[in-house]
């Protein structure tokens, strides 16, 4: 039995500190055929997050949600684009059988017919989602409130060629023509104005959606 501990084979002036450990081992006690180690490269950073389609990066960390713009522009303009047209056959008939009545209640056909073209023309710009498509439908709306004031006020040429076709009794004309003219006159203005009013709030929708999709034309510059 051998005495003695691992350090023996260490002169004594050298102490456990000043010893590399694995100092022991050299090339040549391995073996050839050892299969060396391999290490990967460590990669250092913050991984990169895939993007998915609708997304976008903001603040580091979340993520940016792109919705499509919505369709409150092209459903406006494709209505307008119809009952333009529908308007533009009404008023130029309208028109038409009115040439012989007073002239300020032909002026006012002549500017709905105006109105019902400038609806159809607005319309095609609101599907093209171009922000001066809907400004022309505001524009209409308001055109078309003026000439049927206008003709509501000057009717009693029309009353008349009523009167004469029979289509109204003389107790009718004189109360339309007479004492109820302006009473019935006031009252269908205010229903005009009121009607319009609400027709230009919904037309305005796609303006007062953050997310209209409408560009940048304009027609006031």
């Amino acid at each position: 039995m051998q005495s003695g501990t691992p350090w023996d084979n260490f002169d004594n002036d050298t102490s456990p500190s000043e010893v590399v450990v694995g100092s022991a081992f050299t090339d040549e006690s391995l073996d050839d055929k050892a299969t060396p180690i391999q290490t990967n490269p460590v990669l250092q950073g913050q991984p990169i997050q895939p993007m998915t389609a609708g997304m976008a990066m903001g603040a580091p960390g979340q993520f940016i949600v792109l919705a499509p713009p919505s369709s409150a522009a092209k459903v406006i303009g494709i209505l307008a684009i119809i009952l333009g047209s529908f308007g533009v056959l009404s008023g130029a008939y309208d028109l038409l059988t009115t040439i012989g009545f007073d002239a300020l209640y032909s002026v006012g056909s002549l500017m709905a017919l105006v109105a019902n073209g400038l609806f159809v023309v607005g319309g095609i710009g609101a599907t093209k989602y171009q922000k001066k498509g809907i400004q022309i439908l505001l524009l209409a709306v308001l055109i078309s409130t003026i000439g049927q004031a206008i003709q509501i006020n000057n009717v009693d040429t029309m009353y008349d060629q009523m009167l004469e076709d029979e289509e109204i009794t003389a107790e009718e004309h004189e109360f339309l023509t007479g004492e109820g003219a302006g009473i019935f006159g006031a009252i269908a203005t205010g229903a005009v104005v009121v009607c319009n009013a609400m027709c230009g709030l919904i037309l305005a929708i796609p303006l007062m959606i953050s997310n209209n999709g409408l560009d940048k034309s304009s027609l006031f510059g």
